[in-house]
């Protein structure tokens, strides 16, 4: 349960008019947000890991290539199928928590608790079926992003005690190539065009569809939403 400590400006407020609600106060927030933050996205990712990252995955995807390549003609279609997070090498949060408090025209008090969790090296793996010249091409192939940003909003309605969350997968330019295993003409043809943003919806729908379920059981059933302070230091 949510615990309220009030100063002493705010409790002679409520002394005198017997009625202090979240909207009078002046100077009101979380006690310990940021480590809060922490703890939630440390059991998340524990729950994540015990799913298995291998379910942070990409959708099929194809390219079309029609190209000539030093006068040898290079037609046909290229599948993605099967693809899948490999590895992670590290997690890191943010040191930038953040809490912010809004209310709502009915005089409701939502607070909401920002944060960060960065991936780095992350791996994806595809089993790759190419249709080239009429002839078809099977091969594994491998594509990392140096980082990949989750931006991660806790809300609560401090009336209601509602919880939502929201994570927000970024997807920066990744300067990186594919890798082939094994690598012939035709797979270099491949690397040479093949388009970086091809995983971009695969991505960012790990936040609402793997992320977001994960966070709200979390900061519904496990951790313990922080106490909140009236006119103390903010901590």
């Amino acid at each position: 349960m949510t615990k309220i400590y009030l100063g002493l400006f705010a409790l002679l407020n409520c002394a005198v008019f017997l009625n202090c609600t979240l909207t009078r106060a002046r100077n009101v927030h979380l006690v310990d947000h940021r480590g809060y933050m922490r703890r939630v996205i440390n059991e998340a990712m524990r729950d994540v890991e015990k799913m298995g990252w291998w379910n942070l995955d990409i959708p099929e995807f194809s390219m079309v290539i029609n190209e000539d390549v030093l006068h040898w003609p290079v037609v046909g279609i290229v599948y993605f199928r099967h693809g899948f997070t490999t590895s992670i090498q590290r997690l890191e949060i943010s040191n930038s928590i953040n809490q912010n408090w809004n209310w709502n025209v009915d005089g409701t008090a939502v607070v909401r608790v920002t944060g960060s969790l960065v991936m780095h090296d992350v791996v994806v793996g595809f089993d790759v079926e190419s249709h080239i010249n009429n002839i078809v091409h099977h091969s594994t192939a491998t594509f990392r992003r140096a980082t990949l940003t989750c931006n991660i909003a806790l809300f609560k309605n401090m009336h209601t005690n509602e919880m939502h969350v929201t994570v927000d997968v970024s997807h920066p330019t990744s300067s990186n190539r594919l890798v082939f295993m094994p690598s012939d003409n035709i797979t270099q043809v491949i690397t040479a065009l093949y388009n970086q943003n091809s995983t971009f919806t695969g991505i960012t729908q790990w936040g609402p569809q793997i992320f977001e379920p994960i966070f709200l059981d979390v900061v519904t059933n496990k951790i313990e939403f922080p106490d909140v302070c009236y006119d103390c230091p903010v901590s």
